[in-house]
């Protein structure tokens, strides 16, 4: 019995070093190939899904290192760049990796641009210093997730949902959150430019010292608790915003708001201002 435990955890090893080799590979398609087993490895082995997150990111870094010359060619922001089909096998394995998650995880450093984790799930980790631009989170679930000092621009968040989430220091100008839903969320000290929050769905939520520009809040239904602190909000959009469950001005504390976005504001909020 025991012998065969060997066996097979053997099996496993070399399984798992063949797969980081792979990663390597010129071919496109091994690096899939190895991608693959990784996300397979990390369902099946819960002892191994550290060292599969450490090969997977490192990975990352080089995929983006051969990708960087085309990206410096880009020159309007707006324009989404072709992701590489690898990308997308990478964030489906490292989906699997963070919904497994059991325990806090830390990640620093780490390029994720274009990277596609669309209806995964990300819960309890803590993201330092990492570049999520044009990233597609749409329909993914958030939950105990920290960012800080990442950036978030020009990435799709449309229905996805943030349970126990924490922004910090993390722009996410020109981002889609389209009907997503906030509980819990708190984001402090970053900017938000031409940001959609068209129809998001919000309750127990604190801004902090945010820069709104250009954003459209239209359609928001906030259910309570909804706060913005020292906040720049300019040129908004607050059309057929729900705000009406929220108590007089005690939302609003010290926020410069121009006259533009006060106009936009259902009248018994804009009332507060008068």
């Amino acid at each position: 019995m025991k012998q065969a435990h060997i066996a097979t955890q053997g099996h496993i090893i070399s399984q798992l070093k063949e797969a980081i080799t792979g990663l390597e590979s010129e071919s496109l398609g091994v690096r899939i190939g190895a991608l693959w087993t990784l996300e397979r490895i990390a369902r099946e082995h819960a002892a191994e899904r550290e060292s599969i997150t450490v090969a997977i990111t490192d990975y990352l870094q080089t995929t983006f290192k051969r990708q960087k010359k085309i990206k410096q060619k880009i020159i309007d922001r707006h324009s989404v760049p072709v992701v590489p089909q690898e990308l997308f096998y990478a964030g489906k394995a490292l989906q699997a990796l963070f919904s497994l998650s059991r325990a806090n995880l830390v990640i620093k450093n780490v390029d994720f641009s274009g990277v596609d984790f669309s209806n995964g799930e990300i819960g309890r980790i803590e993201f330092i210093q990492c570049i999520f631009d044009r990233c597609d989170f749409s329909h993914a679930k958030f939950f105990g997730t920290k960012f800080r000092r990442c950036s978030l621009v020009s990435a799709k968040f449309s229905g996805a949902s943030f349970t126990n989430v924490r922004l910090r220091e993390s722009p996410i100008s020109f981002s889609d959150f389209y009907g997503a839903h906030f509980n819990e969320f708190k984001g402090f000290l970053f900017e938000s430019q031409s940001t959609n929050f068209n129809g998001i769905h919000a309750k127990y939520c604190a801004f902090d010292n945010v820069i709104f520009a250009d954003c459209t809040f239209k359609n928001i239904k906030v259910y309570s608790a909804f706060n913005f602190s020292k906040c720049s909000i300019v040129r908004c959009d607050f059309s057929n915003a729900e705000l009406s469950r929220l108590y007089g001005n005690t939302w609003i504390k010290e926020c410069k708001i121009d006259e533009q976005t006060k106009q936009t504001m259902p009248s018994k909020r804009s009332e507060i201002f008068q």
